[in-house]
């Protein structure tokens, strides 16, 4: 993963992420991970709607507590 430019990040998280997270992962997971990858797809456009800017907040809103939940709630118990 040594000498990757920011496109081939950009790739990695909007189209590989989602397809090795298919067998890895339980569903709920899954859809959490999948969110935040649809998350990077759509700031990542050539044009993004003005409009649709407060949508994309509340998706990473929604997208961030629900991996919070998943991720750091069992080690804080």
């Amino acid at each position: 993963m040594k000498g990757l430019k920011s496109h081939d990040y950009h790739v990695l998280m909007q189209q590989v992420l989602p397809l090795c997270l298919c067998t890895l992962m339980q569903e709920e997971t899954q859809m959490s991970l999948l969110s935040l990858s649809q998350v990077f797809n759509k700031i990542c456009l050539k044009v993004i709607d003005p409009s649709m800017m407060e949508v994309l907040k509340e998706e990473v809103v929604e997208t961030m507590s629900s991996l919070e939940k998943k991720f750091l709630l069992p080690t804080l118990m």
